[in-house]
């Protein structure tokens, strides 16, 4: 799991959280990759305008 890997947490450590604790622990990664793809797809959007930009200019 991820949280245990990113963490450094044993499964026992994941499992002594309580629900609400597992919960905002997976919301907190779920955010993190959604502002990691927009980030990504950003980059890719940029580099691609880039790219046309010099095609048009040669």
């Amino acid at each position: 799991m991820y949280a245990m890997h990113e963490f450094g947490w044993t499964p026992q450590q994941w499992l002594d959280l309580s629900y609400k604790e597992r919960v905002l622990v997976i919301a907190g990664i779920r955010f993190h990759n959604e502002q990691e793809k927009a980030a990504q797809e950003q980059a890719e959007a940029e580099a691609e305008a880039k790219v046309r930009k010099q095609s048009r200019h040669r």
